[in-house]
């Protein structure tokens, strides 16, 4: 698999795992923040390319972490709207 394929492989596997951990969420209006957030940090990367790799990879993590307090605040404080603002 090529170096873009791959990127971009983990970059849905990313997003996908976000949409299903909005829906999971049982504030709709936290879902659909999380969704507009996560749609729009898509949307404003879309212009980076594999020379950019490190920067991508860092936004990757990024997002991975964000995914993760995501769904740890789901799990302590449901429908705790500060728990999931991005920082």
């Amino acid at each position: 698999m090529s170096a873009d394929r791959c990127m971009g492989a983990q970059v849905l596997s990313l997003y996908r795992a976000v949409i299903r951990a909005a829906a999971r969420q049982p504030d709709a209006d936290t879902r659909t923040n999380v969704l507009a957030f996560a749609r729009h940090d898509l949307e404003a990367n879309r212009h980076l390319s594999l020379s950019q790799l490190q920067l991508i990879e860092h936004k990757l993590r990024l997002g991975h972490k964000q995914l993760a307090r995501l769904q740890v605040c789901r799990l302590l404080a449901p429908g705790m709207a500060s728990c999931v603002q991005p920082s």
